[in-house]
């Protein structure tokens, strides 16, 4: 008798032990979104270090802080150009001829 699975499998190999196993696909697509803990077969717990709601919450964060920081960059920046061109508007008046005194 053949015997055909038609559910995808993911291949795992158990970070204590070593045993290798497979997981359905609907279980490990879960276990990432909820970074929930799960044992291989010989009872040793696994999990992923960080769940993919976890990663994009983080990578939204990060990048909203990075463009939080960067509008402040921007704001220190210019008025950098501003402090230098007024710098070189200062350097390109004529000054005054002095008079030597008698």
């Amino acid at each position: 008798m053949n015997l055909t699975i038609v559910k995808g499998f993911t291949e795992k190999v158990c970070i204590k032990c070593g045993v290798l196993f497979l997981i359905p696909n609907e279980l490990e697509r879960n276990l990432l979104q909820t970074g929930q803990t799960w044992c291989c077969p010989n009872g040793h717990p696994q999990n992923y270090a960080e769940s993919e709601a976890d990663k994009y919450k983080r990578l939204y964060e990060d990048s909203e802080s990075y463009r939080k920081n960067s509008v402040k960059r921007n704001e220190m920046l210019q008025a950098d150009v501003k402090a230098l061109q007024n710098a070189l508007d200062r350097c390109k008046k004529p000054r005054a001829k002095r008079v030597a005194k008698k």
